[in-house]
């Protein structure tokens, strides 16, 4: 398995909450499935990051595209393959 890193900015904070819902949603199923191991928004408004567990950036950018966020235009998206190097005692189950 692979690791890739999604930077999502923030583009309509305007509309972003009655769109939420439903990109919360698709999140916790992709955590729920092991897909995305961590994600959240940045706490200085810029928009938000997610850590993938994939075969390919192909099969992440097809993920990221089915995002409520990303359909609606709420956030732009940049993927990016992650050489993940982890502490010693760090595990990702």
């Amino acid at each position: 398995m692979r690791y890739f890193i999604v930077f999502a900015k923030l583009l309509k904070p305007e509309i972003a909450p009655t769109v939420a819902p439903a990109h919360m949603a698709y999140m916790i199923a992709l955590r729920e499935a092991g897909t995305v191991i961590a994600n959240g928004r940045l706490l200085d408004g810029w928009g938000g990051v997610a850590v993938y567990r994939a075969e390919s950036i192909d099969e992440v950018q097809e993920l990221v595209n089915k995002d409520p966020f990303i359909i609606e235009g709420i956030r732009s998206a940049e993927v990016h393959e992650w050489d993940l190097k982890l502490a010693p005692g760090v595990t990702i189950a």
